[in-house]
């Protein structure tokens, strides 16, 4: 290391040498007075005083041309073939020594290279090559190497290897094939590459070796246009956006788990499941559940899983909580709510009817409906907070001071749904199951100190304000905080709030 450049000496960090002419630092610095100061390196020399041999590279490019001199003299040595007349400027070279030198010096060398980069070792740089899809040249450039073809040698003699661009895309070509059965379908990545393949054999005039692996793949490849779009229709793929689903949902069953949509549908008839749990698994809106399942398999997914459905013709299999449908085998909580995704005959939407008919169904046999569902499944959450009943629910919220915002916490549902369901189940009858808990009565307002109680429903809340306007009076009509007062007969000064 010799500091900074000054005439008569050169300086050096150790790695680059300092351009007198603009202060820079370079591995080398011939190229770059030549491009950037118009002289040449003789120049250089004597208008900076240096003495003729100084050589304007630094130490480790020069002990990297040593490395590269002794690589290639140890590799004509193995071939017989060895000149020392290549070696010229490195030193004396015995027979036989050259490969120990050149492995112990371009290794150190590489891994000056590699850490520069921020890769540990080889493994990683080819590592980050796959992940973006990156060649031998984008490594080379990161390493600051010339020639790619050192950096794959050196590579190679720590036992790892890069596969072309190329080789890396006919392998994902050949898992598309597998998966697909065809090439019509690819997309985005691959399908710009077939389009760049074609449009190179067009200009060139002469076939590509990888159109020609193509061609012994699937040669449909090579289609375009409206001849693209005929073979895509011979092959029940109609549009681009179903072929965007093939693709897309294939790869959202595989990311799952599951091999194919036929494995899947399997797992959701054996686990009596249905849309609404797929779409959850897959990531896919319940809706497009059964288009999707069709899109990604090449043959129909319902024939695979035919042998079980238990539904037959004059029985409609039942589990308890759901049903399961006879066309597609899954299973549903609302059945009447999905049988219309499926066809009769003619093409037409199944209707209740239709599906009673197709399938010989007598009309004792309930189709388990929205209504009915909603029923149970509210039956369930009172039976797990201890209540046999709604009425027993809300007299226990009188009776214990409290509203429906916390009787909902109890229910473990939606504060906001919960008041619905209890306008339909209480309201109409006038709230009996509350009547023997209520203090409110005409002229006076139940009050604990914290919360007052409605004279309407016996709930209790902290303020009556906004609550009120929930309830209809005789005609129908909300009410108000005023007219709450004239219809229970309150001072108009008694405010609804607790601790007035």
């Amino acid at each position: 290391m010799t500091g900074k450049s000054v005439p008569g000496r050169l300086g050096s960090d150790g790695t680059r040498l300092q351009c007198h002419e603009c202060g820079e630092w370079f591995v080398g610095l011939a190229t770059h007075i030549r491009d950037t100061h118009g002289i040449t390196a003789a120049e250089y020399r004597e208008q900076w005083g240096l003495p003729s041999r100084t050589a304007l590279v630094g130490e480790a490019q020069r002990i990297q041309h040593r490395a590269y001199a002794l690589q290639r003299y140890a590799l004509a040595e193995r071939a017989g073939r060895a000149d020392r007349r290549g070696l010229a400027g490195t030193g004396p070279v015995e027979p036989g020594a050259a490969l120990v030198p050149f492995e112990e010096t371009a290794a150190t060398l590489w891994q000056q290279r590699l850490h520069a980069a921020g890769w540990e070792t080889w493994q990683d740089a080819i590592s980050w090559a796959n992940a973006n899809d990156a060649s031998l040249a984008s490594i080379a450039r990161k390493l600051g190497a010339a020639n790619s073809d050192d950096v794959a040698r050196a590579a190679a003699g720590s036992g790892v290897h890069l596969q072309t661009p190329t080789q890396r895309r006919l392998e994902r070509v050949a898992k598309h094939l597998a998966a697909h059965g065809t090439l019509l379908t690819v997309t985005e990545e691959l399908s710009r590459w077939f389009a760049d393949i074609r449009h190179r054999e067009s200009v060139s005039g002469f076939a590509q070796d990888v159109a020609t692996t193509l061609d012994s793949l699937d040669p449909r490849w090579r289609l375009t246009g409206e001849d693209r779009r005929a073979a895509l229709r011979e092959a029940g793929l109609q549009s681009r956006r179903e072929m965007w689903h093939y693709n897309n949902t294939h790869d959202k069953i595989v990311e799952a788990g599951f091999r194919d949509a036929t494995a899947l549908l399997r797992w959701a008839i054996e686990n009596h499941v249905g849309t609404i749990e797929i779409g959850d698994l897959i990531g896919v809106k319940s809706e497009t559940v059964l288009a999707r399942l069709h899109n990604a398999s090449r043959l129909d997914p319902y024939a695979a899983t035919a042998h079980l459905i238990s539904s037959r013709s004059g029985h409609l299999e039942d589990d308890g909580e759901r049903q399961q449908c006879h066309e597609c085998g899954l299973w549903f909580p609302m059945l009447d709510q999905h049988i219309s995704v499926h066809t009769g005959v003619d093409g037409t939407a199944l209707t209740t009817d239709l599906y009673r008919e197709k399938h010989q169904l007598s009309p004792e046999v309930q189709l388990r409906g929205s209504a009915q569902w909603r029923n149970e499944m509210w039956h369930k959450r009172l039976e797990v907070a201890g209540f046999d009943s709604w009425e027993a629910a809300v007299a226990y919220a009188a009776r214990t001071h409290i509203g429906h915002y916390e009787l909902a916490e109890l229910l473990n549902v939606g504060k906001r749904h919960i008041w619905a369901l209890l306008s339909k189940t209480q309201e109409e009858s006038g709230w009996p199951a509350t009547a023997e808990f209520r203090d409110s009565h005409s002229g006076h307002l139940a009050d604990d100190g914290t919360r007052v109680q409605c004279h309407e429903c016996g709930l209790w809340f902290r303020s009556l304000n906004r609550h009120v306007t929930i309830h209809r009076d005789d005609t129908g009509t909300k009410l108000s905080a005023d007219s709450y007062r004239d219809r229970h007969n309150l001072p108009a000064a008694r405010k609804l709030m607790a601790g007035d």
